[in-house]
């Protein structure tokens, strides 16, 4: 990410709080804080959850260290393969029911587009668009507590965790729904030009 004062995150992440921004470690009570600036929400649309992104402006510009590194962004035009697997990391729920004190990370399969739209239509009635893309498996993916966390390929940021089913794919085996970077990134680099 060229401008190094920005973040993007999951709506629902930044509604209704005071959030800051915590860097440069695995722990959920350590690490720097930096306050935010400013915040860009994508303007609301007439699909629930779709657009589903803020990008906030920090007040002062990140420093990198060994802890604290960039994550580039997804092209506007890249491609996944069906056989792809991504990297998924947050501080969310676990099968014990508690949010984790230290960072996790799980490599969850792609679910292709067909698969996860036919699955939440007739599971949830909700609508997959083209500006979300869907990975994961049956007890293994993001869930309460890692919204707003990236979705990871080929070291790349595709996706940011958006919503899932409640059972977080535990019974259901439900893929979780990510925003799709790539088909932000109009909007994304909008708002960085800032």
């Amino acid at each position: 990410m060229e401008n190094l004062k920005y973040r993007i995150i999951y709506e629902y992440e930044f509604r209704g709080k005071n959030p800051e921004i915590v860097v440069g470690t695995d722990k959920i009570n350590e690490g720097e804080h930096y306050d935010i600036l400013e915040a860009y929400p994508h303007p609301p649309t007439s699909k629930v959850l779709d657009y589903d992104v803020v990008v906030i402006k920090l007040a002062k510009k990140l420093v990198f260290s060994s802890k604290v590194q960039p994550l580039k962004l997804a092209e506007r035009d890249m491609v996944v393969e069906d056989d792809a697997v991504f990297k998924v990391i947050g501080f969310g729920v676990t099968d014990s029911g508690k949010a984790s004190s230290e960072l996790l990370q799980v490599d969850v399969p792609y679910v292709k587009d067909e698969e996860c739209k036919e699955f939440y239509h007739n599971i949830t009635g909700l609508n997959i668009t083209p500006r979300m893309i869907c990975a994961g498996l049956k007890g293994k993916g993001a869930c309460f507590g890692d919204s707003g966390g990236p979705l990871i390929y080929q070291n790349k940021h595709i996706g940011i965790v958006s919503f899932g089913t409640k059972d977080c794919s535990l019974k259901t085996g439900s893929p979780t729904v990510y925003a799709r970077v790539s088909a932000l990134r109009d909007f994304i680099d909008e708002q960085m030009a800032k």
